[in-house]
């Protein structure tokens, strides 16, 4: 079976009750169930509100889903949407957006499909865009693992947070 789903709405209003600026994670068509459940147990680990999903072009929440998640899933709010790009534009104006460098406010960051990233369409909808440095140049191997990154950057916004109070 898959989860209940939650609505964007609920994701800013569990931010509210916590008072704590809201802190979304947005998959811009994740394919693999294991790296959508993988950026689901680092995003409950580093104090993200939900992820948003979308209906279509995308994994969605399947128990393959909720074992990567090691129980993330069943504790992570989660929100499925037809349309990211409309999603994002309803964000900016509850003020989520990405201030360059300071990840403290609200935010929500957006992860791109493992073939083909983020689609223009929602890039340019996107404040920055984030790029991780790398080290071994020249090996065949170009990228991080969507799941990694994810991993890496959402401990970067939670340390940034948690250095604010």
């Amino acid at each position: 079976g898959e989860i209940e789903y939650a609505t964007v709405e609920d994701l800013l209003a569990a931010a509210k009750e916590k008072g704590e600026p809201p802190f979304l994670v947005l998959s811009d068509g994740i394919e693999d169930p294991h790296n959508l459940g993988a950026v689901m147990r680092s995003a409950l680990l580093c104090g993200a509100h939900g992820i948003v999903i979308p209906k279509r072009g995308g994994a969605s929440v399947t128990p393959t889903v909720i074992k990567s998640s090691a129980g993330a899933a069943e504790r992570l709010p989660v929100a499925r949407v037809a349309n990211i790009g409309e999603t994002i534009r309803r964000l900016k104006e509850h003020g989520v957006s990405l201030r360059k460098n300071n990840l403290t406010g609200p935010i929500a960051l957006v992860l791109g499909s493992e073939g083909s990233g983020v689609s223009q369409l929602v890039k340019k909808l996107c404040d920055g865009v984030v790029s991780l440095d790398m080290t071994a140049q020249g090996t065949g191997v170009d990228s991080f693992n969507v799941s990694v990154a994810a991993g890496i950057i959402l401990y970067e916004i939670q340390s940034q947070r948690a250095a604010q109070d």
